[in-house]
């Protein structure tokens, strides 16, 4: 087995200043890794991760060539986190295959909880209950199960498509619920979706199928990838920006932090 270590330096970090922003930052070695600098920006700062032998300066001067990039992902975190928190009332916006939907609560027969979409809103239906945190829970509950079983239905369907347009077989598709993945596929072909992504328009949940699909031939980001991806889907690159754009919107309160601009 590789021996892999983090080693993060004494005093290894600080703080760039990008004009009017200041961003903290932090150095964190690895001895598997090489040659390359990655970054990681999070609402507390930025995480660098670096080769073992690494020199700061020449690390520090990587981060500084990537201002944009870090100014404008601290704007999308900002955005975020100045999204007001859901109540799960009559009006509410609930987005599904790129279409904002109004969210109408009422009053269910019996126990059972069940939605639906009628026209322009998502209705749902909970048992009546006094207790304002016990009917918000059975809300949030009621649509996080809707959404996941229309994820199953719309991804397989998906998948089915390209499949046959790429002569590409999986082994199947999984619904599940990943922090940091809208898809997945493993040594054995299997696809995993993340359930926010029926979120998206199509064109980008489209993306994400495409993409995973390519890894049943390629299990790695090769250039033989991205030449596969690239030949199946040629604006592919715009598809992957606009879901690093627009991810963080499609979330659910009470539900995991949704791919901070994705992994794909």
């Amino acid at each position: 087995m590789t021996d892999t270590r983090l080693i993060q330096h004494p005093g290894e970090t600080g703080v760039f200043v990008f004009g009017a922003v200041s961003v903290p930052y932090a150095i964190i070695r690895s001895s598997r890794r090489r040659r390359t600098v990655a970054l990681a920006l999070e609402r507390d700062g930025l995480t660098i991760m670096a080769p073992a032998g690494a020199e700061r300066v020449t690390i520090e001067r990587i981060a500084k060539g990537r201002s944009a990039w870090i100014v404008r992902k601290l704007a999308d975190l900002q955005e975020v986190r100045q999204q007001p928190d859901r109540e799960f009332i009559n009006g509410e916006s609930i987005q599904y295959l790129g279409r904002h939907y109004r969210l109408r609560v009422i009053d269910s027969i019996g126990p059972r909880t069940s939605a639906r979409l009628k026209g322009a809103w998502l209705e749902v239906a909970v048992p009546p209950a006094a207790d304002h945190v016990v009917r918000t829970t059975a809300i949030n509950g009621c649509i996080l199960r809707w959404f996941r079983a229309r994820a199953g239905a719309h991804m397989r369907t998906r998948v089915s498509h390209w499949s046959a347009r790429m002569g590409i077989t999986c082994a199947g598709v999984l619904i599940s619920d990943p922090q940091k993945r809208w898809g997945s596929c493993d040594q054995g072909n299997l696809l995993r979706f993340n359930w926010r992504i029926v979120m998206a328009p199509s064109s980008l949940i489209d993306y994400v199928v495409v993409h995973e699909l390519c890894h049943v031939v390629h299990k790695d980001h090769s250039d033989d990838f991205w030449r596969l991806l690239a030949n199946v889907m040629p604006d592919y690159e715009l598809r992957r920006q606009d879901l690093k754009k627009a991810g963080p919107s499609f979330t659910l309160l009470g539900s995991k932090t949704p791919p901070k601009g994705g992994k794909k």
